[in-house]
């Protein structure tokens, strides 16, 4: 799994930052998201009671790699600045359970490298 945070600037550029996920502990900052997530569609939904910060969603270690990427969603639009955080976040096995029951499979298909340079910093 992947949490992705989606930034676009005045002049329309787009930037996301991308953490992995891996199966270990249980995420506290997904518990509350994971039992107020819908298993199935249907109308939006408001939490007002729910509070998510985003920044507990990110490791420590804030190493990443960078790349010219396209988005993951149609259109799949090119020219979007990547970066993806290096060190995973772990993610309960039930938690992973979860969603994938909510959302079921939503890997997009394998894209071409298209000379993309990635680069580590």
């Amino acid at each position: 799994m992947e949490v992705h945070f989606v930034h676009e600037s005045a002049d329309g550029q787009l930037a996301v930052v991308g953490a992995l996920m891996q199966t270990g502990a249980e995420n506290l900052a997904l518990r509350e998201m994971w039992s107020n997530m819908p298993m199935e569609a249907g109308p939006v939904r408001k939490y007002a009671d729910v509070l998510i910060n985003g920044r507990d969603l990110l490791p420590n270690n804030r190493g990443y790699h960078r790349y010219m990427g396209s988005l993951t969603t149609t259109p799949c639009s090119e020219g979007v600045n990547w970066f993806v955080l290096t060190a995973p976040l772990a993610v309960g096995a039930p938690q992973v359970a979860r969603f994938t029951r909510a959302v079921r499979p939503n890997a997009r298909p394998l894209q071409a490298l298209n000379n993309r340079l990635v680069v580590a910093e």
